[in-house]
């Protein structure tokens, strides 16, 4: 793996094909997508939107996604989803930043079944109010219950995705105190069958024993949360830093034993968040930019580090803005990279080939007429007197879809509410009717 010698296969061009420019867009405005939470399924990518409360599919090899349905007992439109995990021919997608709920979305039917997370359990910020992504998801394949670790919230939850249950595992307030202001975790991952939780501002290292449901707790010597990933690499818990100049910190799980690995890298600009999407493939771990130049490669067992910055110039000379890969997803010999901008691609790279392919997000405008229709012809009494009374005027029937499709958008926006005369918020015609639909 030789990132030096990386080329790009593509060069996506400006101008869409013929047939993709037929795809119906109300009005000719296009609605926009963006990725957190993604699985794969045969050929094809499932996922949440990380910019609204759809549910989409998409084909990876044309980048085309149709609209599925939307997460309607949501109640913001943003940031709901941090993890997509497929089992028994269903999407499970976990609360990220304003998600309420676990969801289970069945690939036959696209019915959605919520679980609410449990009452005892609360959102947490940090020292400057900010939110955080409620939980990690931590799954091993082909097991019938995945685990929730606490970034910020205050419950360690086990999901079973059988009997469709949630249970809240108390015993880790013996160890770890949940409390305002401060943010224990920023990480989770399994080694073995333990899951390796990544200190945050919390000043201990803990490691859960899921076989036994068992808790091990050490000092954590740095204090200064420079560390804000964990990944498995055979026996070992590697902490990745996001910042530059920063080493690899490496824990065997059955000894403590720990190394480090220096990252030996030039970096054309420092910042924080220099890398989110971190994979190990063999001995190699793979960063892919969030605000780095650099796509970045370190081999664990001889600490050899590779970077290339020509991705990143290519992606400049495109007017795509910063890549923003925040989540990855391995498929046979290529690594999917996802961003929460809607203008940036998918990355693929080819580790057989050595090769960088991009995939230009495209979706089909013609999957949102036809849910909109579908709403229209369901609520179409209601909708009209609502609008009607909302704007003072009457509404003809050929104003919809398209006019339910951008008023839902706008409201989007402002997070499901609109303005009154008086001052005070209500919720807005799109929401109600949205929030009819099971």
């Amino acid at each position: 793996m030789k990132l030096s010698e990386v080329r790009i296969e593509n060069k996506i061009e400006i101008q869409k094909e013929p047939e993709i420019q037929e795809i119906e867009k109300p009005n000719k405005r296009e609605h926009k997508i963006s990725f957190l939470a993604g699985c794969m399924v045969g050929e094809e990518l499932y996922f949440s939107s990380w910019s609204d409360k759809g549910f989409y599919k998409m084909d990876v090899h044309t980048g085309i996604s149709t609209f599925l349905g939307m997460f309607a007992r949501e109640k913001e439109s943003t940031q709901l989803f941090e993890r997509a995990i497929y089992y028994k021919n269903a999407i499970w997608l976990t609360p990220a930043v304003w998600g309420e709920h676990i969801v289970k979305v069945d690939l036959d039917t696209l019915e959605m079944t919520y679980l609410c997370l449990p009452e005892s359990g609360r959102e947490i910020f940090d020292k400057n109010g900010v939110h955080y992504t409620k939980f990690k998801c931590c799954y091993k394949e082909n097991a019938s219950e995945l685990w929730l670790v606490p970034i910020g919230f205050t419950a360690l939850l086990k999901v079973d995705m059988e009997s469709e249950t949630v249970e809240e595992i108390h015993s880790l307030e013996q160890y770890i105190e949940f409390r305002e202001g401060f943010i224990n975790f920023s990480d989770a991952c399994f080694v073995g069958d333990e899951i390796w939780i990544c200190p945050f501002e919390s000043d201990k290292l803990v490691v859960l024993d899921t076989i036994h449901l068992q808790f091990h707790v050490s000092e954590w010597k740095n204090k200064r949360n420079d560390y804000r990933i964990v990944r498995n690499y055979q026996n070992w818990a590697v902490f990745v830093p996001l910042g530059a100049r920063k080493n690899i910190r490496m824990i065997e799980r059955n000894t403590y034993q720990e190394k480090e690995i220096m990252v030996n890298a030039i970096w054309k600009e420092e910042r924080n968040f220099m890398h989110l999407a971190v994979h190990i493939i063999d001995q190699t771990i793979l960063f892919a930019p969030f605000f780095a130049h650099e796509f970045l490669s370190v081999d664990l067992e001889t600490g050899e580090t590779q970077t290339d910055k020509s991705l990143h110039e290519y992606t400049q000379s495109m007017s795509w803005g910063p890549e923003r890969y925040q989540t990855e997803i391995q498929y046979g010999s290529k690594i999917i990279y996802l961003s929460d901008m809607p203008d940036v691609p998918l990355m693929v790279y080819d580790l057989e080939k050595n090769t960088v392919r991009y995939i230009e997000k495209i979706l089909k405008q013609d999957s949102y007429h036809k849910f909109l229709m579908t709403l229209y012809e369901n609520n179409k009494t209601g909708f009209i007197q609502q609008m009607g009374i909302q704007e003072r005027r009457f509404f003809d029937e050929t104003d919809f879809p398209s006019r339910l499709y951008f008023r839902i958008l706008e409201e989007s926006k402002n997070g499901g509410e609109t303005d009154r005369e008086d001052g005070k918020k209500e919720k807005s015609v799109g929401e109600k009717i949205l929030s009819e639909i099971k």
